[in-house]
């Protein structure tokens, strides 16, 4: 259990340490070339210049003196030799020389018709200590040099970010942008020259780094060869990992960490680095709809490139937004569908970068008895691959107890995420049988992991008392080698007994409830044969075969007659639909039987887990 008012904020900075104003973060991309003003531009190499049709979709931009300093020291080496870093220059972006002077100075206060402390601060991800300017670190050489005077350095420096683009290949894409001073063997070792050691293992390629933080290995930067890495996971988060233990702490926000990953969740943050510090902006919204659309084509195909699976759902491929909140652990994103009582979210761990659902329920004095059996019920149910699994449960006041009298909400957090229902694939199948024999192969998988599924919850005592196309989930879509993977959903009508006494008008979809639910006791056969009606949807027409069967029992033995003439024995999946719609709860087959029908005899279950992240804590709200 979790209570929201333990939430973090997550902080950009304090109003009495801001950026200065030449380090503030753009929300424009570098395809703007306002950005790109330089006194040497006519001359300036081209991986340093934008291109027409940029994919840049983050930058990460010096905010202190010495990461300054650092990014000055790789700058310079490229503008002086066309030939330095050839690799490295794809990700970075010079833009302009300033005075050195001119990063010590603050920001402009409203006295000067600029941005005050505390707007700049909220807007820019101020750097609080110990990532504010120091200039210890970087104090001139000699007594002399800008002595009393640190404000007057003469020095110029080059100025610009580091750029994260699709576009740009990359040494080795699953490993993704790996940041650092880099490793380097000695130029002696290196040319093979005098004393160079013949069994020394060869050098790195490109140093082993994707963004070259600092030509030097600087004692003021304590700045590993490699010390982080950005990275997609293949469930589309954009994750800060530590590749260097032994350095100091990566930083993200407020919160430092030297081991394990942490996910980019927010448009704009601050990092540190060893002593570097920067601020990480996606900028791909600030080029409108279009260019994030465009964005989350190119990062499907990224992901579907380097990883060779299924890709993630939309929700889980757009770039951050102002309008995604943290909800304790998780960060929410957008709406995906509804269940009984509320609203289905995507939901992405802050740590992890797990992915998960999030539906929100509302309880009241009204609502509260059903709110809290769905809860119940849902946190007693065991894992299966084909059921969904209550993971985490947060309330808005931070007490499983309902204290009213006001309106309260819980998040019911569980996975795995699913991209769509049956609901849309029966929609968008032929409307009526045959099927062809690949489509055929296909949906008996389906089916079969709906069996059990079924079987599962029926094992451990459960009536799911709602088994309709929409409460029934698809993970992922079929690929070459495995069926998609599908999920039981939505335990709000769920009860956890033998036997169940009927509710009419309270529990159920019309036109998936059998004869007997309605009107006499009932057990989990009334659950077959929901799944029956889904399996007519499947494999005979789309179509619902009637809308309220207990008053259409002519209709029934018509439909289900004509289904009996067709089928082939337990070799025809059409004489498993007859078992399964039975009309007395006695006569109809059990999910263990119905499992071991002949028709599924070489058919494939095994559906592909590509959108699963392993959990790396354990939920402490489950019963």
């Amino acid at each position: 259990m979790k209570n929201l008012k333990d939430t973090p904020e997550i902080s950009m900075g304090s109003a009495a340490d801001p950026l200065p104003a030449s380090l503030t973060p753009t929300e424009v991309d570098e395809s703007s070339a306002s950005l790109h003003t330089s006194s040497t531009r006519d001359t300036e190499p081209a991986a340093t210049q934008p291109t027409a049709s940029c994919d840049c979709f983050a930058h990460l931009r010096p905010a202190n003196l010495e990461a300054c300093l650092a990014f000055d020291e790789v700058a310079s080496e490229i503008k002086n030799s066309p030939e330095a870093f050839p690799y490295h220059r794809n990700f970075i972006s010079i833009e302009t020389i300033v005075p050195l002077s001119s990063l010590r100075r603050g920001p402009p206060t409203d006295a000067d018709g600029g941005t005050s402390d505390s707007e700049r601060a909220s807007q820019t991800g101020a750097l609080s200590q110990p990532y504010s300017f120091n200039a210890s670190a970087t104090e001139p050489d000699t007594d002399d040099d800008g002595a009393g005077a640190p404000d007057l350095d003469p020095r110029l420096v080059w100025t610009g970010h580091y750029r994260f683009s699709l576009a740009a290949p990359l040494e080795l894409p699953p490993l993704g942008w790996r940041v650092g001073g880099g490793r380097w063997r000695k130029s002696k070792q290196a040319d093979g020259g005098e004393g160079a050691d013949a069994n020394a293992p060869p050098a790195r390629a490109n140093g082993g780094v994707d963004l070259l933080l600092a030509k030097t290995r600087l004692p003021a930067a304590n700045l590993a060869g490699l010390h982080a890495r950005f990275a997609f996971e293949r469930n589309g988060a954009f994750m800060l990992a530590v590749e260097n233990p032994r350095r100091p702490s990566v930083v993200l926000g407020d919160e430092a960490f030297d081991a394990g990953s942490r996910v980019l969740a927010k448009p704009r943050c601050r990092i540190g680095l060893g002593n570097l510090a920067y601020v990480f902006e996606f900028v791909v919204r600030a080029g409108g709809a279009e260019k994030e659309r465009a964005f989350e084509e190119r990062l499907a195909a990224f992901l579907r490139e380097t990883f060779r699976g299924a890709t993630p759902p939309r929700e889980l491929l757009a770039s951050p937004a102002e309008a995604d909140h943290p909800l304790c652990d998780w960060l929410i994103r957008g709406t995906v569908g509804r269940g009984a009582f509320g609203t289905v979210t995507a939901a992405r761990h802050r740590v992890s970068g797990r992915v998960a659902a999030a539906k929100m329920v509302v309880r009241t004095q009204r609502s509260l008895a059903s709110v809290m059996k769905e809860i119940d019920v849902s946190a007693k149910v065991p894992e299966h691959p084909n059921v969904s699994t209550l993971i985490d449960t947060i309330y808005e006041r931070g007490d499983r107890f309902y204290t009213g009298p006001r309106p309260e909400r819980i998040w019911l957090i569980s996975t795995p995420f699913v991209r769509d229902t049956l609901h849309s694939l029966i929609q968008s199948s032929p409307s009526s049988a045959p099927l062809p024999p690949p489509l055929l192969s296909l949906r008996l998988a389906l089916f079969r992991q709906l069996l059990a599924g079924l079987a599962h919850l029926h094992a451990h005592g459960f009536i799911h008392r709602d088994i309709k196309p929409a409460n029934l989930g698809l993970v992922s879509p079929p690929t070459a080698a495995n069926p998609p993977r599908v999920v039981i959903l939505d335990f709000g009508h769920a009860v956890r007994a033998p036997r169940a006494l009927p509710l009419p008008g309270c529990v159920g979809t019309i036109p998936y409830l059998a004869p007997e639910m309605e009107h006499a006791e009932y057990g989990p056969g009334v659950d077959v044969w929901a799944l029956g009606v889904v399996g007519w949807q499947l494999f005979v027409q789309k179509g619902l075969p009637w809308r309220r069967v207990p008053e259409e029992e002519a209709v029934w033995r018509g439909r289900v007659g004509a289904l009996r003439e067709k089928a082939e024995g337990e070799e025809s999946v059409y004489g498993l639909l007859v078992r399964m719609l039975e009309w007395d709860e006695e006569d109809r087959i059990g999910v263990d039987e119905a499992l071991a029908w002949k028709c599924f005899e070489g058919v494939t279950t095994e559906a592909g887990r590509e959108d699963d992240v392993e959990p790396f804590y354990e939920s402490t709200s489950r019963a």
